[in-house]
């Protein structure tokens, strides 16, 4: 899965997403991915809502790469059924 920069996801204010960069933090995966350490740094007013945002983000990505490859994994079979067939 490619990374989304903070730019194209709607999760953040354009002011939240500059702190985050500010402090080389550029993608969703990476505010979701967040040690405590790095938390305790980022003075911005509800960030435990904005990683757990971003984790469900990461999370319903995953699951779109995993159906989109059972999808192509079944075409494929169907593929080589019909080929068996003939």
């Amino acid at each position: 899965m490619s990374e989304l920069p903070l730019a194209a996801w709607n999760g953040l204010t354009a002011e939240q997403a500059e702190i985050f960069k500010a402090r080389n933090i550029p993608t969703v995966e990476d505010i979701a991915e967040l040690p405590d350490t790095v938390r305790a740094r980022i003075p911005l007013p509800g960030l435990g809502d904005i990683i757990s945002a971003a984790k469900r983000y990461v999370a319903s990505a995953d699951s779109r790469v995993v159906a989109e490859q059972l999808r192509k994994n079944e075409s494929e079979i169907e593929a080589a059924k019909s080929e068996l067939a003939e």
